[in-house]
């Protein structure tokens, strides 16, 4: 597989804590092994958080791509991303233009 879902909490990078309606929430990890499209779209929350945060969520997954085969479902909140497999950023709640 080219993507491992560790869902541990003992990852390389520790996942940012989610607040508002998204607190308690579960966070899994997905590390793409290869540079390839995931295959999803996503979208920005609608929602009024109190403070302020603006959650990107998976807004669609392509039948048979990569992430469908990871496990990433719509729904799912971005927390993470990296473009250099280097450096992974903290993105939760920044907002789609932000990221």
């Amino acid at each position: 597989s080219e993507i491992l879902n560790s869902g541990n909490a003992e990852a390389k990078n520790d996942l940012p804590t989610l607040s508002g309606s998204l607190a308690g929430s579960d966070c899994l990890e997905f590390i793409l092994q290869q540079h390839k499209p995931l295959g999803c779209s996503v979208e920005e929350s609608l929602a009024s958080e109190a403070d302020g945060s603006k959650y990107v969520f998976v807004a669609e997954v392509k039948e048979d791509g990569i992430a469908q085969k990871a496990g990433i479902e719509v729904g799912d909140v971005i927390v993470q991303l990296s473009g250099t497999f280097d450096e992974v950023l903290n993105v939760a709640g920044l907002g789609l233009d932000k990221m």
